[in-house]
């Protein structure tokens, strides 16, 4: 017997086609409860609802089948979001969407526009109904990225990679993290090693060094070596405050604050992350960035991540909210509002990635732990998706 999830109701027709192929119907949810989970009522978490998905993609790898089952729920934001979920499934997992009985109907039109992997649609009340449609979802070509952001843009691709199992079409070419984008492109300061000795890891400690040399940029211009070449950028990195040294400026992250080099040159007065002054500079720089990016690769190959920080993590007890004043949420969240729609004015070939409000909680079980900017699966995957499967 296959493993089987069901997304929507249960009834005579998604039995008919459990029985006939033999599959093992071993957990479901709801259409109703679906439409609670897309609502995301803020005063109402839907907190079963998110832990039958999380249980459900943290399972995607040993499910054989999964069923869709939208039982005449045809509303856009109902079937997008629906289809959103289906678009993450690894392609070795078989996918069954059901209509109505009915064949080349509107609603199927407007399914096959948003799909992105292959599905069996089952049309009328035999499972004989089918028939295959939607693109290959395989990588034809290997994709280099370059990343300059957070945590949020290499989990993007350390999920990826581990829902579709070591995939070797995609190459990190440069990650960079810790370095404000706001700052990035000031004037050098001067700094020794002896300086950064309490940093252990070589990873941060080299972020630490481009953020104090500026050369963070330079490093990802050399490192967008081709035309085909990506950059993912995220802003969760910059909701460190920034620290005036010598007419530039330091990322206060805070492995910089454990440096004897943040104890030689600390002050009372810095520059607050979501101040005027802050996101004028960051958006400066980032249209400099953009500028020197787009003379070696087209505009449409940078991606950026609109992910907020979210206000709660689900795990198998419930909700959990994270505390708003420790760790800046709504501060950052309307500064990163602000970045965002700047952007999409001023560069709207850009491609920005905004998972739905639905989909921005945090993970208890992600690998480092419960924090705002630790996020679900699910909401990785979208991302990734979003990138990869054009």
């Amino acid at each position: 017997m296959q493993s089987t999830i069901i997304f929507g109701d249960v009834n005579q027709r998604v039995s008919d086609l459990v029985e006939t192929r033999k599959l093992l119907i071993v957990d479901n949810i709801k259409t109703d409860k679906l439409e609670v989970l897309f609502s995301n009522s803020e005063e109402n978490v839907s907190i079963k609802e998110k832990q039958f998905l999380d249980k459900a993609i943290n399972n995607i790898k040993e499910t054989s089948n999964i069923i869709f089952n939208p039982n005449g729920n045809f509303s856009s934001t109902f079937i997008s979001n629906l289809i959103l979920i289906l678009n993450v499934v690894p392609e070795k997992t078989n996918i069954y969407f059901l209509f109505p009985h009915t064949n080349n109907s509107k609603e199927e039109e407007a399914i096959l526009g948003m799909i992105k992997r292959k599905v069996f649609f089952f049309y009328g009340d035999t499972p004989n109904t089918l028939k295959i449609s939607g693109p290959d979802n395989s990588l034809s070509s290997k994709h280099k990225i370059s990343i300059l952001g957070s945590c949020d843009s290499r989990d993007t691709l350390r999920i990826y990679d581990e829902i579709y199992g070591g995939n070797d079409n995609v190459v990190l070419s440069s990650y960079i993290a810790r370095n404000s984008i706001a700052c990035s492109l000031a004037a050098p300061i001067v700094f020794s090693d002896s300086d950064l000795i309490s940093i252990d890891s070589p990873f941060i400690k080299k972020c630490v060094k481009l953020d104090l040399n500026k050369n963070a940029i330079n490093d990802v211009l050399s490192s967008l070596q081709s035309k085909d070449s990506i950059l993912l950028i995220d802003f969760m990195d910059e909701r460190f405050d920034l620290l005036p040294i010598n007419g530039s400026f330091a990322t206060m992250s805070w492995d910089y604050r454990k440096t004897t080099h943040y104890q030689n040159n600390k002050k009372d007065e810095y520059i607050t992350f979501d101040s005027s002054y802050k996101k004028e500079m960051t958006l400066r720089s980032l249209d400099k960035i953009i500028e020197l990016v787009t003379r070696k690769i087209s505009v449409k190959n940078i991606y950026i991540l609109n992910f907020p920080m979210a206000t709660h993590y689900i795990d198998e007890a419930g909700s959990t909210q994270f505390d708003d004043i420790r760790y800046s949420i709504s501060r950052y969240n309307n500064y990163l509002r602000e970045i965002i729609s700047n952007i999409t004015e001023k560069h709207p070939d850009i491609h920005v990635i905004s998972p739905p409000s639905w989909l921005v909680y945090g993970d208890k079980n992600h690998l480092w732990g419960a924090h705002p900017y630790h996020y679900n699966k699910l909401l990785y995957l979208f991302s990734a998706q979003k990138i990869f499967q054009k």
